[in-house]
């Protein structure tokens, strides 16, 4: 079974997410993408972090729709900060024949090696990539892990989370970066604001 999967904090989930799941979907025929919320992370600040069930929430409305998509909780049911190692290592476990697909954006590639054991993080899984804004070049940053990387040359889609934030912390419109019902949900529980 081939597994793509998309972690992140989604505070909240956005167009480039959704983007990402799409385009790679296409690229690979995943028979299932797996959208995994971070419960805590531990890599950023979580000043305005929503919860767990209001961010898995927009997850839901983000990408339900998307044939293949899965909501996995297992970084929540673990508690504490979530590292992509102990998580991949658990799926391996659980989906023993599956070949597994870790979905990120540049900014998060360009960091990896400072993520807790990439180079293990590599031997569970291909990561997939592509750039987040327009000017950026995908840069081959781990060339002795080639064939563990896949660069694609989708559109950049130039959105971030903590840009949104602030946007709708300065009542801002933010529905062309946002799903519609994402946006709604929003709104009406006031994140953000």
């Amino acid at each position: 079974m081939k597994i793509g999967i998309l972690g992140g904090t989604f505070n909240p989930p956005h167009l480039g997410h959704r983007m990402l799941c799409e385009n790679f979907q296409k690229l690979l025929n995943f028979d299932k993408l797996l959208i995994i919320p971070t419960y805590i992370p531990p890599h950023k600040q979580a000043d305005d972090l929503t919860s767990f069930e209001n961010r898995l929430e927009m997850c839901r409305l983000a990408f339900g729709d998307i044939k293949t998509v899965e909501f996995c909780t297992i970084e929540y049911e673990r508690k504490g900060k979530s590292y992509t190692y102990d998580t991949l290592k658990t799926l391996k476990e659980k989906y023993v024949d599956s070949e597994f697909f870790f979905l990120m954006g540049s900014d998060m590639f360009k960091t990896f090696k400072e993520w807790y054991r990439w180079e293990d993080i590599l031997s569970l899984c291909k990561i997939c990539t592509c750039e987040r804004f327009k000017d950026e070049k995908n840069e081959k940053l781990y060339p002795d892990f080639s064939d563990k990387i896949i660069y694609s040359d989708f559109p950049a889609f130039e959105v971030s989370s903590s840009q949104i934030r602030q946007k709708i912390k300065n009542n801002e419109n933010v529905s062309s970066i946002i799903c519609k019902n994402v946006y709604d949900f929003i709104l009406k529980e006031g994140f953000y604001s």
